[in-house]
């Protein structure tokens, strides 16, 4: 499993998909996927949880979230698998590709809070 908190989002509507840069939050890890363009997908915004295994992605909208320091992306209490977390999006390709531009972010930024 793969995932973390989306940091940028690019939408390529000419090739039906979506590029979505997340880092984890409990370390300093970096990782990109996209993702098909659908309705679910374009809800998908910065601030978001992502995780993906296989061949498809999982997106739980940063306002189900109720993040500790433990554990930054736990969910708040009540909500349903796949209605309000775990929403399944279709991966296309492989993990960890950047986009030109995230690449000259990340190396800019420093590591650590």
């Amino acid at each position: 499993m793969v995932g973390g908190i989306v940091h940028s989002r690019i939408v390529f509507s000419s090739a039906s998909r979506i590029y979505l840069c997340v880092k984890d939050p409990r370390n300093t890890d970096w990782c990109a996927l996209y993702v098909e363009l659908s309705d679910v997908s374009l809800l998908i915004r910065e601030g978001d949880a992502l995780w993906w295994q296989a061949r498809e992605a999982m997106w739980t909208p940063a306002k189900n979230l109720s993040p500790t320091e433990e554990c930054p992306t736990r969910l708040r209490p009540g909500l349903t698998g796949g209605k309000d977390f775990d929403i399944v999006v279709k991966r296309i390709g492989y993990s960890g590709r950047f986009h030109p531009s995230d690449a000259a972010l990340i190396h800019s930024r420093p590591s650590g809070p």
